[in-house]
């Protein structure tokens, strides 16, 4: 695989690599297959009655915008419908343990939330909360009510299957500094991997990453300026960002005035890795798509890809994957951790560290808890 040095980061200026080309028509090497929890982005300019009116007229047009306006109701990665199935075959189970000949789902009642508890705290679920919430949605939208009587026994439900839980799959920070000081080349760690894999750990620790951000970020949406030395990020607002309005956050050159550029610098990790897909990739285009952290065909990573990437470094730089009863240290917020820990490490105030990860401070604070012990 062409590339620039593999074990130093390449001081790159040009502006060719990083500003939009026009002159060539998109390859089909950056193609890319969405995930399925891509979150969409139609970026609307204004309203249009006439094409709203034209699509009233149209049946099958209006068939479509339909199935459109019910998908969007929730996110791409929505697992309600799942959570729902499931509470109907335990509420139906249970009924048919009891005897019970006429057992309606719904509507809601204290006996049919505290039986379908009762098999799921039995079951060991995680997190029952989220399956109360799905099949109360359904609930509500048949037009019952939600008294304070259900909500009484909603509380009930989740203090009892929640009471004893253990910890969950953790979501533990890397040793950022270690890990930045691997012997990392630009070849993926493993095959489906992403291709530069320095970059990525640079990248996805200063911006504070989700794995779903990190996997579906796009070249383009990956800005630098070589005169300022800056890198800027177009980020989700929040995790839920249904608007899909985004935000920026930016980063500026970390490098000594002198000498070579550090393998941690935010600013020059990103041109390394816009050099790198210019080689493998072909120059950005207008419409460009390929991801900024893809495989080495340029697909899109799926989320255990990335997670498989934190636990092969984790295992390099010596750290145990599991905990003692067998649930494991890493996770999909991991390289949110790794940010949260190093930053605040480094003295930037916490509420500083919530702005740039779109954060409530409360959870910057479970993930910094450990910071002063790494000083």
């Amino acid at each position: 695989m062409p590339s620039p040095r593999d074990n130093e980061i390449s001081v790159v200026t040009t502006l060719s690599i990083i500003e939009t080309s026009t002159s060539n028509k998109p390859s089909d090497k950056t193609a890319t297959k969405r995930r399925m929890d891509d979150p969409p982005v139609y970026n609307h300019k204004r309203g249009d009655k006439r094409l709203a009116l034209r699509v009233a007229s149209d049946p099958s047009a209006l068939e479509a915008a339909e199935r459109n306006y019910e998908l969007d109701k929730s996110s791409r990665g929505d697992t309600s419908n799942f959570n729902v199935i499931t509470w109907v075959e335990l509420h139906n189970a249970y009924g048919q343990a009891k005897g019970y000949k006429h057992w309606p789902v719904l509507p809601l009642t204290p006996a049919k939330i505290h039986g379908v508890g009762t098999l799921m705290k039995a079951g060991g679920y995680r997190s029952p909360k989220n399956y109360l919430t799905a099949i109360k949605k359904h609930h509500l939208g048949e037009e019952h009510t939600w008294n304070e009587i259900l909500d009484l026994a909603g509380r009930q439900f989740t203090a009892s299957t929640m009471r004893g839980m253990g910890p969950g799959r953790q979501s533990e920070p890397l040793d950022f500094k270690a890990a930045v000081g691997l012997d990392f080349t630009n070849e993926p760690l493993f095959p489906g991997g992403p291709v530069g894999t320095r970059t990525v750990v640079v990248i996805s620790t200063f911006f504070l990453l989700r794995e779903l951000e990190a996997s579906t970020a796009r070249r383009v949406n990956v800005r630098c300026n070589p005169q300022a030395q800056t890198v800027t990020m177009r980020l989700p607002a929040s995790k839920r960002d249904p608007y899909a309005l985004g935000v920026e956050r930016t980063w500026g050159c970390i490098c000594p005035s002198t000498g070579a550029p550090l393998k941690e610098c935010p600013y020059h990790a990103a041109i390394h890795q816009h050099y790198l897909l210019q080689i493998l990739f072909g120059k950005m285009e207008e419409d460009d798509d390929l991801p900024f952290f893809p495989n080495e065909n340029g697909g899109m990573l799926d989320g255990d890809v990335m997670v498989r990437l934190v636990e092969e470094i984790a295992a390099t730089l010596g750290e145990r994957l599991f905990l003692d009863n067998g649930v494991r240290r890493y996770g999909k917020h991991s390289w949110r951790a790794t940010g949260a820990v190093y930053l605040s490490s480094l003295g930037i105030e916490v509420y500083k560290i919530s702005m740039l990860a779109r954060w409530l401070c409360a959870v910057v604070t479970h993930y910094t808890r450990v910071a002063p012990l790494k000083r």
